[in-house]
């Protein structure tokens, strides 16, 4: 699970490395279209792990459409995330992207 999301937040910070270098934060909600919420994912058919609540609209959790059990098949054609509230990382070593002192905002909290 660790490496999971450690692969997760590495893509998200090559997503963000214009916002980071530029050194502006992000408007929250940040939204970040046509995007897999983890690594190694890709859009099509998926059956679910557990019990899936679909929403009527999007970044709306308070209007439940219909519910997916474990086990129900769906076909996933797009998606988005949502960074609700930033993490923040100051960087302290060069690399090959950033310098000391850069901000990188990632996203601890999703929707």
């Amino acid at each position: 699970m660790i490496y999971r999301y450690s692969i997760f937040m590495i893509c998200f910070f090559i997503h963000l490395s214009e916002i980071a270098l530029t050194q502006e934060k992000p408007i929250f909600p940040y939204v970040i279209t046509n995007m897999c919420p983890f690594e190694c994912c890709k859009f099509g058919k998926w059956t679910t792990g557990s019990v899936l609540k679909v929403y009527k609209c999007e970044g709306d959790t308070t209007n439940v459409k219909f519910v997916l059990a474990p086990g129900d098949s769906f076909t996933a054609i797009t998606g988005n995330v949502h960074m609700i509230r930033p993490g923040i990382v100051v960087v302290m070593q060069s690399t090959n992207k950033f310098s000391p002192g850069d901000t990188l905002y990632t996203p601890w909290v999703l929707r």
